[in-house]
């Protein structure tokens, strides 16, 4: 009976390990998707004021990569330089992209 109450114990004592452990798994995935979540309505606020994109409620704005476009701009006389500003969830960074156009023989080519 005493070896039962032993085993018994020893049984409960790792069961609330486990279920605290299992708990604080359960948090956390809870934070990381609620802090998904209001990132993406905070680019989709951004991006509607400033580029006048429309979304729809639960449209994803993140590609496969989580990568999504931020910004984007040309500069120069023709237009010759584009800049384009993407933030990687992934990589927890933003990244900037500058291309160049420029004539070759008279084409085009970036």
């Amino acid at each position: 009976m005493f070896q039962w109450l032993c085993n018994t114990a020893k049984i409960n004592k790792i069961i609330k390990k486990w279920r605290y452990f299992l708990m604080e798994k359960v948090n956390n995935t809870t934070d990381f998707i609620m802090n998904y979540l209001l990132i993406c309505e905070n680019i989709k606020d951004y991006r509607t004021r400033e580029f006048e994109e429309k979304f729809e409620i639960n449209e994803e704005i993140f590609d496969k990569n989580l990568r999504t476009p931020l910004a984007y701009t040309t500069l120069g006389d023709e237009e010759k330089i584009e800049v384009e500003v993407i933030l990687d969830l992934e990589q927890l960074q933003m990244i900037q992209e500058v291309s160049f156009k420029y004539k070759i023989n008279g084409s085009v080519a970036k």
